[in-house]
């Protein structure tokens, strides 16, 4: 019973945290992660955020491209976030 509380409360503290926290500086890190593929001085913006227990995804549009950033914790609930970006498009 001891571990399915805990269980429960590591779930809880994930979805908290992903989910239902401030999403700005998960932003701010995703976009500076998508300039290093695009010049950021272009015009560009966030389309899309796709926020679950277990990270964040955003896409920023360029007039050109299209980027997607993951960003996740390096221990899943511990750790310092990191960011991935890859290219979906380019035009």
């Amino acid at each position: 019973m001891l571990l399915l509380v805990a269980v429960f409360l590591v779930a809880a503290y994930a979805a908290w945290d992903n989910v239902l926290s401030d999403v700005a500086p998960v932003r701010t890190a995703a976009e500076a992660q998508a300039c290093t593929l695009r010049k950021c001085e272009d015009r560009h913006g966030l389309t899309k955020a796709d926020r679950t227990p277990f990270g964040q995804t955003f896409e920023f549009t360029w007039r050109d491209g299209i980027i997607r950033v993951s960003c996740h914790r390096a221990a899943w609930l511990f750790g310092e976030r990191s960011c991935e970006a890859r290219e979906l498009l380019r035009r």
